[in-house]
């Protein structure tokens, strides 16, 4: 069983990140009479963890194992001491806030890929051939089309003049580069290309188009009309 002063050092530590307290976490004591070991679990995700193995003597180096770690989800480390503890435990507490702060942007990456391979599986993006001259002109003049009802969608739509003037910005650099791309690359990575940026426009804005929506204005500027990747 672990000394009382070392449990002490150790919620110590767990109060001293200011997004946690010590009743966020389970501190498990796994001493036996050969060897020292103590988990800490956080309760709001017991899959994240901190142990330490502790030598006998407190100047002695610690093994230990935590989750998430600096880069994969699971780690080990060694630590100088009893000492490097508080140290390691606050490291420990900022990672799992990282990971809390990411997860809404995860969240958002994954429904729009979702969204993006559901659109995809519609039209034709493995084609290795190039559009023409005359078809790049075509697509570039309905990229003005698609540009001008972004715009007014986001005009429509947010209020706040900073974010509306990013998200501006951001699609006529999205517009820019589709048009420099479409005699460059081959014409299944571009129409990929298109499809992706038009769903990165609309995902999480009210009123969006929805998965039917995108589909159908992306065979508007693949196809000048409103198909699902076929002439007939």
């Amino acid at each position: 069983m672990l000394r009382n002063s070392i449990l002490v050092n150790i919620k110590q530590a767990l109060n001293g990140h200011d997004r946690f307290e010590e009743y966020d976490f389970q501190i498990t004591d796994n001493s036996n009479s050969e060897s020292s070991q103590v988990q800490i679990n956080y309760l709001g995700k017991p899959e994240y963890f901190i142990a330490f193995w502790i030598a006998q003597v407190s100047t002695a180096p610690i093994n230990g194992k935590m989750s998430p770690g600096y880069i994969t989800m699971i780690e080990e480390f060694i630590i100088g001491g009893v000492e490097a503890m508080h140290e390691k435990i606050y490291d420990w507490q900022c990672e799992i806030w990282a990971e809390f702060e990411i997860d809404p942007i995860i969240r958002k990456q994954n429904e729009q890929q979702k969204i993006l391979d559901e659109i995809l599986e519609k039209f034709d993006t493995f084609s290795t051939e190039y559009f023409s001259k005359e078809e790049g002109e075509e697509l570039k003049d309905r990229l003005d089309e698609v540009e001008r009802k972004y715009r007014d969608m986001i005009a429509n739509l947010i209020s706040d003049t900073k974010e509306r003037e990013d998200r501006i910005q951001n699609l006529e650099k999205d517009i820019e580069t589709l048009k420099a791309t479409v005699n460059v690359v081959n014409a299944g990575y571009w129409k990929r290309s298109m499809l992706g940026k038009m769903v990165k426009w609309v995902v999480n804005k009210e009123n969006q188009d929805g998965v039917k929506g995108l589909i159908d204005l992306g065979s508007q500027v693949i196809n000048g009309q409103n198909l699902l990747g076929n002439n007939s």
